[in-house]
């Protein structure tokens, strides 16, 4: 005799899966956020990190709250740092 798994038990679980994969997603983007706050360009007399936030007084970027869109177009006008693409 196999059991079998009701519709709602396997919602469930697919919920929870996409939750768990969103959660990694969320971890992965402030790392990487972090990463290119701490070795964008600036002198790192410009950071300030306290209290989790992410900022650039020189670049005026900040890391943690600006769209990727935001970031890019700012450091490509600002520093050249990267190309249109």
């Amino acid at each position: 005799m196999s059991l079998q798994t009701s519709p709602e038990i396997k919602n469930t679980l697919s919920v929870k899966g996409i939750a768990k994969d969103r959660v990694a997603t969320l971890k992965a983007n402030k790392k990487l956020r972090e990463l290119l706050w701490l070795r964008h360009g600036c002198s790192i007399s410009a950071l300030y990190g306290d209290d989790g936030e992410m900022q650039c007084h020189s670049c005026q970027i900040d890391f943690k709250r600006d769209s990727i869109e935001v970031i890019k177009k700012c450091l490509h006008s600002k520093r050249g740092l990267l190309n249109d693409n």
